[in-house]
């Protein structure tokens, strides 16, 4: 009932509540670090189920003779190009996908492909 009395400034108690304060954000591209070879190696462990269950086939576009093929081979390496690239996709339910994904890149290619995600899954 406090809000109900005409003592009771709702406005400032909202104000220099720390419900509006503004939280400085992370900025996740700046602030990535890479996992430990360890970190990697447990996280494949994890994957090889997923991997055995839904037995992902990766292919990719070639550019010199304009066709698909299998596997990772017609994605650009960013160093080689001395730029990032985006992946453009879409994924299963739950993701379930991208820990195959990931870990394929890590094999075929040596690096691991960033997901971008809306701030608001990133609390």
């Amino acid at each position: 009932h406090a809000p109900l009395d005409r003592r009771v400034k709702l406005a400032e108690l909202l104000k220099d509540s720390p419900i509006l304060k503004k939280v400085k954000g992370r900025n996740y591209v700046d602030e990535f670090e890479y996992p430990s070879l360890e970190v990697l190696e447990q996280g494949s462990r994890n994957i090889e189920p997923i991997a055995a269950l839904v037995s992902p086939v990766f292919c990719s576009w070639d550019a010199a003779s304009g066709k698909r093929r299998f596997g990772l081979g017609g994605v650009p390496d960013p160093k080689e190009l001395q730029r990032p690239i985006i992946l453009v996709g879409n994924h299963q339910l739950f993701a379930l996908d991208l820990g195959p994904l990931v870990r394929e890149f890590l094999i075929e290619k040596g690096y691991s492909p960033r997901g971008l995600a809306h701030p608001i899954n990133f609390p």
